[in-house]
């Protein structure tokens, strides 16, 4: 009689054995251990980690806050570049326009109230020039992508510790969960 396989195949894309599991990349399986970690939430956390997933890499995202907590922040100016790169990243031109504001004309102006400069931001095509978006929002966007794509996202893991010294070749990560209250 053959022994039960500890092997499935539970989600597309993953393979668990033994209760590990392991997201199949390029064909082959990524070990956790050799998988990329991104050390927060945030725009350029959550940006790097979907370029390390679009490279064949299977990164995991530890973030201090909890879900909820991701709202602070200020608005971003996002110029064309960074509109365009978004889009790459898989956050709609249509989407951040919705969810931010166009903004035609940058306009600069003394202390006391003279006007400087102003600057046209109307964009080429269908770019605009610049979107003011509050960076909840962005980082909200950024979540849902990262979520569709399957990209491991755990909150509340503060990291406390990163060692490269024991092995050259090798960097641990050490990261506590905490609990929904966070001593000041």
């Amino acid at each position: 009689m053959s022994k039960p396989s500890r092997v499935s195949s539970a989600r597309p894309g993953r393979l668990s054995v033994g209760g590990t599991t392991y997201r199949l990349t390029n064909g082959t399986a990524q070990s956790p251990a050799t998988r990329p970690i991104v050390i927060g939430a945030g725009v350029a956390g959550l940006c790097s980690a979907i370029g390390l997933l679009e490279c064949g890499l299977d990164p995991v995202v530890l973030e201090q806050r909890s879900g909820n907590k991701l709202e602070g922040g200020a608005g971003i100016n996002c110029q064309a570049a960074a509109i365009d790169a978004l889009a790459t990243f898989g956050v709609p031109i249509e989407t951040m326009k919705e969810n931010g504001r166009v903004i035609k004309k940058q306009s600069y102006y003394t202390p006391d109230g003279r006007h400087v400069s102003s600057l046209d931001k109307s964009g080429k095509g269908d770019t605009p020039g610049q979107i003011g978006i509050h960076r909840a929002t962005l980082v909200k966007l950024l979540l849902d992508v990262a979520k569709s794509r399957e990209i491991d996202v755990l909150f509340k893991h503060h990291v406390s510790s990163i060692d490269q010294t024991s092995n050259p070749n090798a960097i641990t990560v050490r990261s506590e969960i905490r609990s929904n209250s966070i001593p000041l």
